[in-house]
């Protein structure tokens, strides 16, 4: 879990501000692997609500996360009820929660579901979204 601080310039007092939504992924738009990812957890999750939030949308919001020690382009942010997860950290709770049955669920039970492994696989993940990124001449989220 990451302890979220607040930006005194923007007077945003917090992450959760800006987040109403109790349950969010927030997450690159642009990364085929981000989206597809997002898309089947939020479809088969025991959360009920969940809001995708695409980060390349929201400036003041990557500002926060870059403050709080959580940078766009190096993972994913899932915020669960009053908590925010980062990265291999996030990818770990989303696939506990998860229930899909399609190729990300599988892999997400079979792989994710273990924390040593994600921590292993998670770097291989951002190369993977770097690539394909750069394949795609898109830029990193700034």
């Amino acid at each position: 879990m990451v302890h979220v601080k607040s930006d005194p310039d923007t007077g945003i007092d917090s992450i959760y501000s800006i987040i109403a939504a109790k349950n969010a992924i927030l997450f690159d738009g642009d990364c085929i692997y981000c989206s597809d990812f997002t898309k089947v957890m939020s479809m088969r999750s025991v959360l009920g609500e969940l809001k995708l939030i695409n980060l390349r949308d929201h400036p003041d919001l990557n500002k926060l996360l870059r403050m709080n020690d959580m940078d766009p382009n190096e993972g994913m942010v899932f915020k669960y009820g009053d908590e925010l997860y980062f990265g291999a950290e996030a990818v770990h709770m989303l696939a506990i929660l998860n229930r899909s049955t399609g190729f990300w669920g599988v892999v997400s039970r079979v792989f994710f579901r273990r924390p040593k492994v994600v921590k292993l696989l998670y770097p291989l993940m951002k190369a993977g979204r770097r690539v394909t990124l750069f394949v795609r001449n898109r830029k990193m989220i700034d």
